[in-house]
């Protein structure tokens, strides 16, 4: 699923589980409900693994940026969401129960006004990568483990989640990642177009990410694109 321009709905991209090796990459999801949801149920029978989800744009999410939901004990497998720009969600990225996660060079603003978190982990939960990331620093940070159930963890500062010992085999996620202002370009003066979300060379996500590259979604390849290859709306 690519290039695509997703806007005023209740789920930008819905899959009702079952889904394996898909790719979503290169979409501008605005005004949703949850921008990117996977639910998988029924005891392994219907599971999503190794998904990848990357360089999408997901601006105004009144719930979630991206959703991964497992219910009646499924475990999802071996799913990476890396490069999203999430801005102004509930909750930037909620990750259900499963083993190989990996989560990385993704920048997330929460909503203001609303009580809700950077990062939502389940209860039985493996993470192989959690680093990179850039959460912006306009709200209190905010992780949560065991999200919609008691007996989880809160991480309210990111010196507290890069010393939680919440990878598998017990080491530290957070490596690389910043609680900041990403100082997006902002050419409209609204944060209402695309092309606002590129960064300044003065970001602090400008080529901090993984591997050198910038946080965040490449906004010149998201959303239509035009006969040349590149972006359009």
């Amino acid at each position: 699923f690519e290039h695509n321009y997703i806007y005023n709905c209740a789920r930008g991209i819905y899959s009702k589980s079952n889904m394996n090796g898909a790719i979503i990459r290169f979409n501008y999801i605005v005004d949703t409900n949850v921008g990117i949801y996977d639910n998988s149920y029924i005891d392994q029978q219907r599971t999503s693994n190794n998904n990848i989800i990357h360089d999408n744009l997901i601006v105004n999410a009144t719930y979630m940026g991206i959703r991964w939901r497992t219910e009646d004990g499924v475990t999802d497998d071996g799913n990476h969401f890396f490069n999203n720009t999430i801005y102004e969600v509930k909750h930037g990225i909620t990750i259900g129960d499963g083993t190989g996660w990996m989560v990385y060079n993704n920048i997330i603003r929460r909503e203001a006004g609303t009580s809700g978190h950077h990062v939502n982990l389940g209860t039985n939960y493996s993470l192989k990568k959690f680093d990179h990331n850039l959460y912006e620093s306009s709200l209190d940070f905010h992780i949560q483990t065991h999200f919609e159930v008691s007996g989880g963890s809160d991480y309210t500062t990111l010196v507290s989640w890069q010393a939680s010992g919440e990878l598998q085999n017990g080491a530290n996620p957070g490596n690389g990642s910043i609680y900041a202002d990403p100082q997006y370009e902002n050419y409209s003066g609204s944060m209402s177009e695309k092309i606002d979300f590129k960064l300044k060379v003065s970001s602090p996500g400008y080529q901090a990410g993984l591997g050198g590259i910038d946080m965040g979604a490449n906004i010149d390849l998201v959303g239509l694109i035009d006969g040349g290859g590149t972006g359009g709306v």
